[in-house]
């Protein structure tokens, strides 16, 4: 608030008082400070294998352990347990999230009680599947608590074991 002095003296003086605005100087960096950290991206951890030229390093998979999911096209999920054969059943899901959810979560338990160790969920994405689904995939992942699960690219079997192009 400004003040006049209004004494006697020919010279007036003018004082501003400063701490209403110190005031919202503070208030206004608390609250970029708070919304700067309130802004950060967050995201799922994905450890990625180095690539080097010549060395192709193949982790044998227990075939007991392994569910092979493969992303196809309308939204259709296509899963099979253990390695692909002519008569192996196929299974088919939807995108829903409680479908998903719910058959890996069966899964993961029928397999830890059959062999008393965790599931291998092997995904694999054909072309006409989006990058929406398999994210979508990888968080159903991480919400079933499934910590071994691998990208790989779709052969031909596979490809010709859902039926599309």
């Amino acid at each position: 608030m400004a003040e006049i002095n209004s004494s006697s003296s020919p010279r007036l003086s003018t004082r501003v008082d400063m701490t209403p605005m110190v005031d919202l100087g503070f208030l206004l960096i608390t609250f970029f400070i708070l919304t700067a950290s309130l802004s950060k991206p967050t995201m799922m951890q994905l450890a990625m294998p180095d690539k080097e030229q010549g060395i192709i390093d193949l982790m044998p998979v227990p075939a007991k352990q392994t569910v092979t999911l493969l992303l196809g096209n309308d939204q259709k999920i296509y899963l099979y347990q253990g390695i692909l054969k002519e008569n192996t059943p196929k299974k088919q899901l939807a995108y829903h999230a409680e479908s998903l959810r719910k058959t890996m979560m069966t899964l993961k338990k029928n397999i830890l009680q059959e062999t008393g160790k965790d599931i291998i969920v092997i995904i694999k994405a054909t072309k006409e599947s989006t990058y929406k689904n398999v994210v979508d995939v990888f968080d159903e992942m991480a919400i079933c608590q499934i910590d071994r699960y691998a990208l790989v690219d779709i052969s031909a079997k596979d490809v010709a074991f859902i039926g599309q192009k």
